[in-house]
């Protein structure tokens, strides 16, 4: 492994009220995340405060997701940007795609069994399913036309649903359908868009990223409503949320050219549970996790 030089490092740490936001010094996870651009994106390793690279090509790698002890990505080290599958760390990547088109995207089903992802075999971004073989290819039915393109697949944390985003009301919304397929529905109504959608711990609500303006994390639940800012730093675009049960991770500075990953506290309830809904936390609750001079992006939490 090749260990490259960390930036500043910065842990803000606001204590919890038995109802407020969760704590930031607990145990974080690992997070598997991208840095640098066009071919030389790589995927790197940030656990304990130490960032370690984890791949090494003239190739572009990115869009990692980790679940079940494996981890999905998509490079383009082949010619082509593929779908591919490893342990965590990496060391033995498997192509699972081999299509003309570009497939990407790719999200591991928490069992590990299952991957979606986003294929444009079909000449527009949609839905697909696939075995951890490359196998059982299939589109995934999401109720509208085949035209209408859809992107950022995430598995609900039982595995039973997936949420993703589709322009196919005119602008790119939240939509949640059954793992089997089905006609999706909306749970976002944002006028400046929705993006990247992240499940809850809970499988309740979304963290989302919406536009207009000034990118911001927002939660909504599930079952729709009115959604909630869940972090706002003014005049700082934050957007690429990864959930986990104690805190979500996100990019400061996200969808530019100079990102930064950043954790915020998801809240804890009187009985001292946790990996309830996310709430919008103070701004004060933030914790730098990687803070360097590269474009950090995409994180991935890597689950306990």
């Amino acid at each position: 492994m090749i260990r490259r030089a960390r930036g500043a490092v910065v842990a803000i740490v606001i204590a919890a009220a038995c109802d407020g936001t969760g704590p930031l010094d607990v145990a974080l996870p690992a997070v598997v995340f991208v840095s640098g651009v066009g071919q030389d994106a790589e995927l790197y390793l940030w656990s304990a405060d130490t960032v370690t690279r984890l791949t090494s090509n003239t190739a572009g790698d990115g869009e990692p997701h980790v679940a079940a002890g494996r981890l999905v990505f998509t490079s383009d080290r082949e010619g082509n940007p593929e779908v591919y599958i490893s342990d965590v760390r990496a060391a033995t990547p498997r192509r699972l795609t081999t299509h003309v088109a570009t497939d990407g995207e790719p999200a591991l089903h928490p069992a590990g069994d299952r991957i979606a992802f986003i294929s444009l075999r079909s000449g527009t971004p949609r839905l697909w399913i696939m075995d951890t073989l490359g196998g059982s290819l299939a589109a995934l039915p999401t109720g509208s036309a085949t035209f209408s393109p859809e992107r950022a697949p995430a598995w609900s944390p039982q595995g039973d649903r997936i949420a993703f985003t589709s322009s196919r009301t005119g602008t790119s919304q939240v939509f949640v359908v059954d793992a089997s397929g089905g006609d999706a529905v909306q749970v976002t109504t944002e006028p400046g868009g929705a993006f990247d959608p992240s499940w809850s711990a809970t499988g309740t609500h979304i963290v989302y990223a919406a536009g207009g303006g000034t990118p911001r994390l927002r939660a909504v639940r599930v079952t729709g409503g009115e959604a909630a800012d869940y972090a706002v730093l003014p005049d700082t675009a934050l957007g690429e949320p990864s959930c986990g049960a104690h805190y979500c991770v996100a990019v400061r500075g996200a969808y530019g050219d100079d990102g930064d990953l950043v954790a915020f506290g998801a809240p804890r309830v009187a009985s001292g549970g946790v990996g309830v809904p996310p709430i919008p936390p103070p701004t004060t609750g933030v914790r730098v996790l990687v803070e360097e001079t590269g474009n950090d992006r995409q994180p991935a939490i890597v689950p306990d």
